[in-house]
């Protein structure tokens, strides 16, 4: 029998553009860097159990709202809504911002 490989199970809980309808808040519960083949990426886990890297625009937002360290991040809410634009290179893309201040 074959060994399980890590990478076959380490991201099964990320969720993909597939996944969300509309505009969906969501509670950070856990911040984390993993290691992968394009190099290291910021992921934030959520109070459902699911996970979502980080892409560019996403940390640009919350870095505005937040501030630029992450751990200041958990337990902040946030909105989690699909792009597609230039922004995203013309590709399904979840983009996470936060509440706007009153």
């Amino acid at each position: 029998m074959s060994k399980v490989d890590k990478g076959e199970f380490e991201f099964a809980d990320t969720l993909k553009p597939a996944n969300l309808k509309g505009k969906t808040e969501a509670v950070i519960v856990e911040m984390k860097e993993i290691k992968t083949k394009y190099g290291s990426k910021r992921v934030a886990v959520l109070g459902t159990g699911n996970q979502i890297f980080l892409n560019a625009i996403s940390l640009q937002n919350l870095v505005a709202s937040f501030g630029d360290e992450t751990e200041d991040w958990v337990g902040k809410k946030i909105y989690l809504e699909v792009e597609i634009s230039e922004r995203t290179q013309g590709k399904q893309a979840i983009v996470a911002t936060a509440p706007k201040k009153k």
